[in-house]
Formats: structure tokens, sequence, C-alpha cells
């Protein structure tokens, strides 16, 4: 009895945490292509320009400390190093805000005329639809 109602309880858990979406997610909108873009460039440019920041700003530095000064460069080569890695970072997300601008910009809502049937008689009715443009 004791298996049994383990046994259950395990089949009941099993079946819940692998079963399929009982709401699918919603589409991506124009719009949210497109902010998504916007999101993904901001940070690409952020890691370019902090990572070339990182750089130079210590070579600046280092390079106006005289000999007796109480530098360390172990500090300074650290930081160019974080700016060296930061940078090439920066090239998967202009790639990403490219491909969704491209997604964003193919995509759009208009209305379409279609023939429909009424009074026995066809007439263009105006139908709501998804526009995809493909660049072959």
């Amino acid at each position: 009895m004791k298996k049994d109602i383990v046994f259950i309880l395990l089949l009941l858990v099993s079946t819940t945490s692998f079963s399929q979406q009982t709401k699918p997610s919603t589409a991506l909108t124009k719009q949210d292509y497109l902010l998504k873009s916007k999101h993904q460039k901001t940070t690409a440019r952020i890691l370019l320009y902090g990572g070339a920041v990182c750089v130079v700003a210590p070579l600046l530095i280092f390079s106006n400390i005289e000999e007796g000064g109480n530098a360390t460069g172990g500090i300074f080569y650290g930081i160019i190093g974080a700016g060296l890695l930061a940078m090439p970072a920066s090239i998967p997300f202009f790639l990403a805000s490219s491909r969704n601008k491209k997604k964003g910009m193919s995509l759009s809502f208009k209305n379409e005329t279609a023939p429909q049937l009424q009074n026995s008689r066809f007439v263009n009715q105006p139908v709501p639809s998804l526009t995809i443009k493909l660049n072959l």
C-alpha cells in the first residue's frame, strides 16, 4: 500500500513537470523586436566604449606616473585585460541587434482586401493580416 501511494505521487509529479504549456507564449510584435534591438545595441555600445576606456585610461595614467611613483602595474594590467575582453564581447550583441531589427522590419500588420461572398455576389472586404517580408 505504501509503495502504491509513493508510486502514484511520483507519477503525478512527473506528469506535471514534463507537460506542455497550457498557454503558448505570445508572438513578438514589430515593436517588441525593434525595442529588443535597441536595448541590444545599447548594451553593445556600452561594452565597446567601456572596453576602449578601460584600455586607454590606464595607459594614459601609467605613462604619467614617474619612475619613483607608488603605482602598481598589476591593477592597470587587470583593467586593460578587462577592457580587451569587453570589446570583443560586444560583437554578439551587435549581431543580435541587427538580426532582431531585420525581423522587426519584416513583420507588420496590414489590412488586405479579400473577396468575400455577400448577398450572392463577391465583395472586397478588408481583412487584418500579418505580413512578412522575405528577402531572397
